[in-house]
C-alpha cells in the first residue's frame, strides 16, 4: 500500500472517530435531557458535572489519537527520505564503481598496446643491430684480407717474378656487396620440376601450369638485370613471394624466412607483381559492362544489382557440361 493510502486510511478513521464520538456526546445528551426536568426544575449538581467530565474525556482521546498520527506520519517520512537517500547514494556508488571499472579496462588496453608496440620495436632493433653488426664484421673481414693479399702480393712484388701474374689477377676481380645468408632450401625445393603438384597446389593455391603463365606473362614487367654488387632476383622467384603472400596471408617475416630474402625486399616485391598484374593481366581476364550493347542486355535480363563482370574460366576435363 502506498503511502497517499496509508495517509488516507487514517484520516478516514480519524473522522470516523470524531463523527462516532460526536454522536455519543448527542445521545449522551438527548439522553440526559430526556431523564433531567424541564426549565425551571431542579437538575442535580452530580449531573452536570458528569456531563462535563465525558466531553473533557473525548477531546483528550481526540488529541491523543491526533498525536500518535501525526507521529506516526513523521515517522514514515522520515523513513522515506532515508529510504530515498540510501537509493540515490547506492546509485552514484554504483555510478562510480562502473566509471572506475571502464577507467581501468581502457588503461588496461592502453598498457597492453603500447607494451606489444614497445615489443615490436625491440625485435625489430635486435634484427637491425643484429644485421649491423654482421656488415661491420663483413667489412672487418673482408678488410683483413684485402690487407693480408696487398701484403703478400708486395711481398711477391718484391721477389719480381710473379708480380705481373698478381697485376692480372687484380684486374679481373668483380666487387660484391655483402648479403644476410640465408636459407632458400624451401623455394629450391617447391621450384625443382619433381616437386609434386598437390603439393605445389597447396601452397600457391594454383597448378604449376597457371605459375608458369602468370611467370611468362609478367617477366618483362618484373624483371631485374643483374648489377656488379649482386645478382638479380629471377622471375619466378619474384612472382612467387607476391602469390604465396597473397595465397597464405603470413607475414613478411616468415615469407622473408621462406624464401630466402629481405623484409623490405619481399615488401617491395609484392607490390611490383600486384602492379603488374594489375596493369597487364586485369584487362584482359576481368571485362568491366560498358557501351549500348551491355546496358540493353541488363535491362532485358532485369537484374539492375549485377555488376555484369565477366571472368574467364575453361571449363573442366571431367564433366565439362557442368
Amino acid at each position: 500500500m502506498e503511502e497517499s493510502d496509508i495517509v488516507g486510511t487514517w484520516v478516514s478513521g480519524l473522522e470516523w472517530s470524531e463523527t462516532w464520538d460526536s454522536v455519543r456526546i448527542r445521545e449522551d445528551s438527548t439522553s440526559g435531557s430526556a431523564a433531567t426536568p424541564k426549565a425551571g426544575s431542579d437538575m442535580p449538581k452530580g449531573g452536570r458535572k458528569r456531563e462535563a467530565g465525558g466531553s473533557d474525556a473525548s477531546d483528550e482521546r481526540r488529541r491523543k489519537k491526533r498525536k500518535s498520527i501525526a507521529t506516526l506520519l513523521t515517522s514514515i517520512a522520515a523513513i522515506d527520505a532515508q529510504e530515498e537517500s540510501e537509493r540515490r547514494e547506492s546509485d552514484v556508488a554504483s555510478s562510480r564503481e562502473l566509471s572506475l571499472l571502464e577507467e581501468n579496462h581502457q588503461r588496461k588496453s592502453e598498457a597492453m598496446l603500447d607494451s606489444y608496440s614497445r615489443i615490436q620495436d625491440n625485435f625489430s632493433a635486435v634484427d637491425d643491430e643484429a644485421d649491423t653488426l654482421r656488415s661491420k664484421h663483413a667489412r672487418l673481414v673482408s678488410s683483413a684480407v684485402a690487407v693480408a693479399a696487398a701484403a703478400t702480393a708486395s711481398a711477391e712484388g718484391d721477389a719480381g717474378s710473379s708480380a705481373p701474374a698478381a697485376g692480372g689477377a687484380g684486374g679481373h676481380h668483380q666487387r660484391r656487396l655483402w648479403v644476410k645468408d640465408r636459407s632458400r632450401a624451401w623455394w629450391d625445393q617447391c621450384n625443382h620440376p619433381n616437386f609434386p603438384e598437390a603439393e605445389f597446389r597447396k601452397a600457391f593455391r594454383m597448378g604449376r601450369a597457371t605459375f608458369d603463365m602468370i611467370c611468362d606473362e609478367l617477366g618483362s614487367a618484373v624483371a631485374k638485370e643483374d648489377t656488379m654488387l649482386r645478382a638479380a632476383i629471377p622471375v619466378r622467384q619474384r612472382v612467387a613471394v607476391c602469390i604465396w603472400r597473397l595465397a597464405t596471408g603470413e607475414p613478411l617475416r616468415l615469407v622473408s624466412k621462406r624464401f630466402g630474402l629481405g623484409i623490405s625486399t619481399c615488401h617491395k616485391l609484392v607490390l611490383e607483381v600486384c602492379t603488374a598484374i594489375k596493369t597487364l593481366l586485369m584487362p584482359r581476364f576481368l571485362q568491366w559492362p560498358d557501351g549500348p550493347p551491355d546496358v540493353k542486355l541488363r535491362e532485358h535480363l532485369r537484374h539492375p544489382q549485377c555488376d555484369w563482370i565477366h571472368v574467364h574460366h575453361p571449363h573442366p576435363d571431367h564433366r565439362p557440361q557442368n
